[in-house]
């Protein structure tokens, strides 16, 4: 048996609620084929954890607080001020061993569900959902929350939004954010798999 997502079966495709003639305003997918590993570091480690995602993963530098940097194949997120989220379509970190006196590396891809929201009222939509200024710069990452469940918001666009929401609320995250998307007009698409984010 294949793998099943959290939405497998419970996202039809189709348009719904209030259509305007300029078409629905808002658009949900599910993402698929999105690797995630989370890195923990120590504060007095910042210096090596760079050296060590500059090998694996392409970046520079480590992104700053909230936001993230577009590696050779990965995104790197930083979710708090320790602890890094890599994005990618291949497993780049599932043969690297946690080292206890330097990083922890952990899986989280089968923690994680992903949904894109996008199309001009994307942002109204998502605020209906969450107190946060989603007026960010491109590759912002944003913590907030949705009815007290922890979610994650990747900033692919000023109108593409990639939500991150611990896989045990994912439908039912999903399909509040659907209901309040209907005022707008919402359209869900077939499942996307999931890309780096253009430069």
């Amino acid at each position: 048996m294949g793998k099943q997502t959290a939405l497998h079966g419970h996202l039809p495709d189709g348009d719904s609620g209030l259509i305007s003639k300029a078409g629905p305003q808002v658009t949900v997918s599910e993402i698929t084929d999105m690797n995630l590993f989370q890195l923990s570091a120590f504060s007095r480690q910042m210096k090596e954890c760079a050296a060590f995602l500059n090998k694996h993963s392409g970046i520079a530098s480590l992104p700053a607080l909230s936001s993230s940097i577009r590696g050779t194949a990965v995104v790197v997120m930083r979710a708090e001020p320790t602890k890094f989220w890599v994005a990618s379509r291949q497993s780049v970190m599932t043969t690297l061993p946690a080292n206890g006196a330097m990083f922890y590396p952990t899986d989280m891809t089968g923690s994680k569900t992903v949904i894109r929201v996008s199309g001009p009222a994307a942002r109204t939509a998502l605020n209906r959902m969450c107190a946060l200024d989603l007026a960010v710069a491109q590759g912002a990452f944003l913590a907030t929350g949705m009815h007290h469940v922890p979610v994650h918001i990747y900033c692919r666009s000023k109108a593409v939004f990639d939500v991150m929401i611990p896989r045990s609320f994912g439908l039912s995250i999903t399909h509040s954010l659907c209901e309040t998307s209907q005022q707008f007009g919402l359209r869900v698409t077939a499942p996307t798999r999931w890309t780096l984010p253009r430069l």
